[in-house]
C-alpha cells in the first residue's frame, strides 16, 4: 500500500512538473494570449486546490516562467497586460504557500505572515481595474470568469483566515503579542481589506458565478477588549521622549450584548 501510495504521488509530480513545461512553452509564444490565459487559470485551479499545492508551488517557484507580452493591437495588449498581472499573483500566491510551510518561533513572526497575505489579497483585487477596461471592450467570457471567481475565493479564504486570528489575538491572548501598535495596524489592515473586497464582491456581480460566492466576511470584536489594547499601547508609548500620536484604529460597530465565540484557527502551517 505505500510503494502504490508512493507511485502516485510521483507520477503526480511528474505530470505537474510536464504540465508546467507545458504552459511555459505556450507562454513564450507570440499572440495567442487567451490560450496563454487559460492555461494560467488552469494552473491557478490547481494550486489553489490541496492537490500537491506545496509540491506544485516549489515548481512554479524554481521554473519562473517568462510570458511574451507582444501584442499588435491595444485589445491584444490588455489581456497580455493581464495575463503578466495574473502570473504576478500565481507565483506570489506560490511563494506564500511555501513560506506558510515554515516554522517561525516567535508571535511576531506570525505578524508579519498576516502582512504578506493581506498583500497577497491587495495583488488579486488590483487586477479589477484591468479587467474592466478588458471587459468594457468586450463581452465577458468563461475565462475571464473563471479567473475572477477563482481570485474571489481565494482572497476570502485568506481573509478570514487573517481576521479569525486577530480576533483570538485581541480578545483571547493580547499579551502574546508585546508590540501592541503592530496588533492594532493589523486589525486596521483587516478593516481595510474588508473595505476593498466589497468593491471586488460587487465586481463579480456580472458574472454567473456570483451566487456561488459570499460577501466579505465581518468578525466583530468586543469593544472593551479592543480600548484595553489600546489602552496597553499607550502606556508603551509613555516613556518615549516627545511621542508622536498614534491614530486609532476604525470605530467598532458592535456592542457587547452580542458576541460569538470563535475557536482558535488553525496556525499557517497547521491550514495547509
Amino acid at each position: 500500500m505505500i510503494k502504490l501510495k508512493q507511485r502516485y504521488i510521483n507520477t503526480q509530480i511528474l505530470f505537474l512538473n510536464q504540465l508546467l513545461q507545458l504552459v511555459g512553452h505556450y507562454l513564450q509564444q507570440q499572440e495567442n494570449f487567451w490560450v496563454k490565459l487559460k492555461l494560467l487559470v488552469i494552473i491557478h485551479i490547481i494550486i489553489s486546490s490541496q492537490v500537491a499545492r506545496s509540491d506544485f508551488s516549489r515548481m512554479i517557484i524554481n521554473t519562473k516562467l517568462n510570458i511574451n507580452i507582444q501584442a499588435n493591437n491595444e485589445t491584444d495588449n490588455l489581456i497580455a497586460q493581464l495575463c503578466q498581472s495574473y502570473y504576478c499573483y500565481i507565483y506570489k500566491l506560490a511563494s506564500q504557500t511555501t513560506l506558510l510551510n515554515e516554522d517561525f518561533g516567535k508571535p511576531q513572526d506570525d505578524l508579519m505572515i498576516y502582512f504578506a497575505l493581506s498583500n497577497q489579497c491587495y495583488i488579486g483585487i488590483n487586477m479589477q481595474r484591468l479587467l474592466e477596461t478588458i471587459i468594457n471592450q468586450q463581452v465577458p467570457n468563461d475565462i475571464i470568469a473563471q479567473l475572477v471567481k477563482f481570485t474571489y475565493f481565494d482572497i476570502q479564504d485568506i481573509y478570514i483566515f487573517i481576521l479569525k486570528d486577530v480576533k483570538y489575538l485581541i480578545e483571547k491572548n493580547p499579551n502574546l503579542i508585546s508590540n501592541k501598535q503592530q496588533l492594532l495596524e493589523l486589525y486596521k489592515e483587516c478593516q481595510s481589506l474588508q473595505a476593498k473586497m466589497l468593491i471586488f464582491y460587487k465586481f463579480n456581480r456580472i458574472f454567473p458565478h456570483f451566487n456561488q460566492i459570499m460577501p466579505p466576511h465581518s468578525i466583530q470584536i468586543k469593544y472593551s477588549v479592543l480600548n484595553s489594547v489600546i489602552e496597553d499601547k499607550k502606556i508603551q508609548a509613555v516613556p518615549r521622549s516627545n511621542p508622536h500620536e498614534i491614530r486609532e484604529p476604525l470605530s467598532v460597530k458592535n456592542s457587547q450584548a452580542k458576541f460569538h465565540d470563535y475557536p482558535r484557527p488553525f496556525s499557517p502551517k497547521q491550514k495547509q
